[in-house]
């Protein structure tokens, strides 16, 4: 269940990289969960990031304006994001830390908030991997039939876009 960040707005600070929210990410990351980066930045700064210490610790990817041919807000940057991660809109958490950009996202379906600091940011994203884990079970779980039967559902991946 992936969590994606505005890079620039939350990971770049003035002075260097946000190394809370890095080793928040990295944590996460060796917990099994996704984390993703999307920026509105070229494809030679996406180079340079992942070449940052930390980077690629904390991220499993970064979708960026330079590769993608599109910026945020633009709905089509997100709906490449979210076709990218074979998942339903609003299975994608969502930090920026442009209101433009949270609304936007908010209207492609994705659970978006604007990024206010570390501690916000993991009690949203806490609730919400417990909250998409447990979905994933019940979706997974054996149900009654109403024979009597136990039949197993396992619905696999529900993308429905190409």
């Amino acid at each position: 269940m992936p969590l994606v960040l505005d890079i620039f707005g939350l990971v770049i600070l003035q002075n260097g990289l946000n190394e809370p929210l890095l080793k928040l990410c990295a944590n996460w990351r060796n917990q099994g969960e996704k984390i993703y980066g999307a920026s509105n930045m070229s494809a030679i700064q996406n180079d340079k990031l992942w070449q940052m210490p930390g980077v690629r610790d904390a991220f499993d990817d970064i979708y960026c304006s330079g590769l993608l041919g599109v910026s945020k807000p633009d709905p089509v940057f997100y709906t490449a994001v979210t076709n990218k991660l074979h998942l339903q809109p609003e299975h994608i958490l969502f930090f920026d830390d442009s209101g433009v950009n949270v609304e936007a996202a908010r209207r492609m379906g994705w659970q978006a908030y604007a990024y206010s600091d570390e501690k916000d940011l993991s009690t949203i994203a806490e609730g919400f991997f417990a909250r998409e884990h447990a979905h994933k079970r019940s979706e997974h779980a054996p149900q009654k039939a109403d024979s009597g039967d136990i039949v197993l559902v396992d619905r696999g991946n529900e993308n429905t876009s190409a």
